[in-house]
């Protein structure tokens, strides 16, 4: 009977334990609720006081100021109203520097730049004695900027065209190894005749080929005076497809008006070195030779070296 005791005993205390931790659990999430009402609550007045009012509002003075200042220095690049300027850019995710090229009535401009935004940054929100709390988000004007990379007169502009090619080559692996558990086994059966037999029979044969790219195009601007200017192919071929199309070789080609291709600059020729002047110093030093030979006297010497310093 005692067994049956000390078990009785062991179920009830679980049931008041078990009756005790629900309590205990129900007081946490009421207390939990609580706190997230007060703290929605406080939330609440915080979006509708001055101060967040004011945050915002003093985000959005920056991002007009930064706008301005990106027009502005946009403007200068260019030399013209922006809205008269045809622009081609290779991104549009504010987040990263945009390479663009630019087409005015006069030049050709290529450029990277930063476009102003307004980004929402996460903040927490939070009450002193609260364990709750709440995430939300703020907005922050980010800078833009602007920064010259080439530019050229478009009157200057002779064509352009796509030189260099790609190519592309077979890479082939594998083909050789010996498998280890296949000379083991051998080696077991038959001794080391055996594990070389072994060895044989397991060699791995697998052939494996990957196709390789090898891509060195670029995009070549020909001056009128045969000066050249290379740009990245992936990055820049679509860019002078649409801005200058009536500039590529093969169009100009084709319409009669690539008559003659601009020789490129000969380098202007090398002044001619001026005719070596023997100094005093070399001059003493023949006479100083023919003094240790006897061809002349240690008088004529003095003489000779008075003469030729000046003394």
């Amino acid at each position: 009977m005692a067994w049956v005791f000390i078990f009785l005993n062991i179920v009830a205390g679980l049931v008041v334990w078990s009756i005790f931790a629900s309590k205990k659990s129900e007081q946490k999430r009421i207390v939990r609720e609580q706190e997230e009402k007060v703290l929605e609550q406080s939330f609440q007045e915080f979006l509708n006081s001055e101060r967040y009012k004011g945050l915002k509002a003093q985000e959005e003075q920056r991002f007009a100021f930064f706008n301005n200042q990106y027009q502005q220095k946009l403007q200068k690049l260019l030399g013209q109203e922006i809205k008269t300027v045809k622009i081609e850019k290779n991104n549009t995710n504010k987040n990263r520097p945009s390479l663009c090229v630019a087409k005015t009535d006069t030049r050709l401009v290529v450029y990277t730049e930063s476009v102003p935004h307004m980004e929402k940054e996460q903040q927490t929100f939070r009450m002193q004695g609260n364990s709750c709390y709440k995430n939300y988000e703020m907005p922050r004007a980010v800078e833009g900027h602007v920064e010259r990379i080439y530019s050229v007169n478009l009157s200057k502009i002779f064509y352009w065209t796509v030189e260099g090619s790609r190519q592309y080559t077979e890479k082939v692996s594998g083909g050789g190894g010996v498998n280890p558990q296949a000379a083991l086994l051998g080696a077991i059966i038959g001794g080391t005749a055996g594990a070389v037999v072994g060895a044989a029979m397991g060699t791995q044969m697998s052939i494996s080929s990957t196709t390789q790219v090898h891509d060195d195009r670029v995009v070549v601007l020909v001056m009128t005076d045969g000066r050249q200017q290379g740009f990245d192919y992936a990055d820049y071929l679509e860019f002078f497809k649409r801005l200058l199309p009536d500039k590529e070789k093969e169009y100009m080609k084709m319409n009669g008006l690539l008559n003659e291709i601009p020789a490129a600059a000969a380098p202007a020729p090398e002044p001619a070195p001026a005719p070596a002047t023997s100094s005093a110093a070399d001059e003493l030093a023949k006479f100083q030779n023919l003094l240790q030979s006897g061809a002349i006297t240690q008088e004529e010497y003095d003489a000779k070296k008075k003469q030729l310093l000046g003394l």
